[in-house]
């Protein structure tokens, strides 16, 4: 049951991202591009630990999206609590 919560949060964050890359080819985009693209490269490796029951520990797990999103993007970015909800649900496991 959380294994199915956390790919759905994962999948909703990954679908978010891929939104504003959309968005990004006519407007300036407020989060850094390259930003997107890496969080999304994250988030499918993410997936793909869950799916291949290969999870890495804790201490080895990828963690770094919340501390840049944090830092460096817009305070109220709901793709960035997203992205942070599918990063703490991963860490849960």
């Amino acid at each position: 049951m959380k294994k199915d919560k956390t790919i759905s949060v994962i999948k909703i964050a990954i679908k978010s991202i891929e939104d504003e890359l959309v968005k990004s080819r006519t407007k300036e985009p407020e989060i850094p591009i390259n930003h997107l693209e890496l969080f999304k490269l994250y988030l499918i490796e993410m997936l793909n630990e869950i799916n291949n029951n290969e999870m890495q520990d804790r201490n080895n797990r990828i963690k770094k999206m919340s501390h840049i999103i944090l830092d460096s993007w817009p305070m109220n970015s709901s793709i960035g609590e997203k992205i942070m909800l599918a990063e703490s649900q991963y860490m849960n496991l």
